[in-house]
């Protein structure tokens, strides 16, 4: 059925470092447009936070958890632009909750999409320490002030955790619907509860990935490069020691050692080229931050990318692009990696620290072999039936009209 052209208004608070987040807002807010959809735009930035006055920090807190500042312009832009559908994408810190109430007051649906685990965890990562942790699931929210998670902090631990808390007690997030990027989130967003009681029904929840650009016709596999290509940002929680631990392994087994690309940049750089100095790893290269489009064409020529996370991720891009390439990807078994990644048909799943089996995985790795052709075919095709900006759109839209349906029903 063709679905009316609608007027849709996208929320986005930012973070002050931009990220994966603020480009898929960017992308799917293009996407609608070139489909002939009016899309408007309130955007917040936490940029800013740095340059408020001493009484602005102070009531700061108080905003986080309900701003009527953002109630007014939400509601007044509803009624300018007469919205159809109100879609967030991130409220904290300046926007808050208070923008889902400002759509209700005038009927209008609001559709979330989930990005990370915010609404379970106030760190979003269920990570503590390096480790994963469900604490503010199984003990409460209090978990993450006793151990300053958010921006290792207390003080704001408190105010995320107290926002959170306010906002199950309102039942502000059972009146909405969810977008959420894998299955495994969604299973992880309908453990939200309050005093034990499940807050969320899976009626209210839709699984859409985020998408990426086609970059072409992969280059068949037999013609690949002789490298693995690391291309997440240099940080423990991505795996890159367990990484570097696997090759080092490898570089002692193997007569002629394929490469190891590092891609990227982050906080563990120097931590990084003195672990391949000190181990004397002769087939590792540090390429540093580069280019997406010097990102994409390493990974179209790269035998497989590797991404032994350490946590659940939200939803790695990096799994969609290396796909769309026809790259096989190497990953953790666990979360959103293990989950979007199928063992021996789209590539290989190791259990997050065992740095043997990766390396085993380098060491067996034979690009003439059928069964990989096989697998680069396999993770093309993954790519074309699930994370194609038409197929986005399509899903997409297929979401918004059963809203607006449930809507129209009220």
């Amino acid at each position: 059925m063709h679905m009316k052209k609608l007027r849709i208004l996208i929320v986005h608070n930012a973070y002050k470092i931009p990220g994966g987040e603020d480009a898929v807002v960017a992308n799917e807010l293009n996407l609608l447009r070139s489909a002939g959809h009016e899309v408007f735009l309130y955007q917040k930035d936490n940029a800013g936070l740095d340059s408020y006055s001493f009484f602005q920090k102070l009531f700061l807190p108080f905003r986080t958890i309900y701003s009527r500042k953002t109630y007014r312009e939400v509601r007044a832009l509803i009624r300018q632009h007469q919205i159809d559908l109100v879609h967030v994408h991130n409220t904290l810190l300046v926007i808050s909750p208070s923008v889902y109430d400002a759509a209700r007051s005038l009927g209008v649906p609001v559709v979330q999409t989930i990005h990370n685990f915010r609404l379970l965890c106030p760190n979003a990562l269920f990570l503590r320490d390096g480790k994963i942790c469900q604490d503010c699931v199984t003990h409460g929210l209090m978990q993450s002030v006793k151990h300053a998670c958010y921006r290792h902090s207390r003080a704001q631990s408190l105010i995320v955790s107290l926002m959170l808390g306010i906002h199950r007690r309102r039942g502000t997030y059972g009146r909405l619907s969810y977008i959420c990027l894998t299955e495994f989130n969604q299973n992880m967003l309908l453990q939200l509860s309050l005093r034990g009681k499940s807050l969320l029904l899976p009626s209210q929840i839709y699984v859409k990935p985020n998408f990426t650009a086609d970059p072409g016709l992969p280059v068949p596999y037999a013609d690949r490069q002789p490298y693995f290509l690391f291309a997440s940002r240099l940080d423990a929680s991505k795996g890159i020691y367990v990484l570097l631990k696997a090759w080092s392994i490898y570089e002692k087994k193997s007569d002629c050692p394929k490469e190891l690309i590092l891609c990227s940049a982050g906080p563990e750089e120097d931590a990084v080229r003195s672990y391949i100095r000190e181990h004397a790893l002769s087939h590792v290269t540090m390429s540093g931050q580069v280019s997406h489009d010097e990102v994409l064409l390493k990974m179209r020529h790269a035998l497989a990318v590797c991404l032994p996370t350490q946590w659940y991720e939200g939803f790695p891009v990096v799994i969609a692009e290396s796909f769309s390439c026809g790259t096989p990807v190497i990953g953790s078994n666990i979360g959103n990696v293990g989950s979007l990644v199928t063992d021996g048909e789209t590539g290989f799943t190791h259990a997050p620290t065992d740095a043997d089996k990766l390396s085993d995985l380098f060491l067996h790795w034979n690009p003439s072999s059928e069964a990989l052709q096989t697998m680069s075919s396999n993770a093309r095709k993954t790519y074309e039936d699930a994370y194609t900006p038409d197929k986005n759109l399509e899903l997409l839209m297929n979401i918004y009209r059963n809203v607006l349906e449930k809507t129209s029903m009220l």
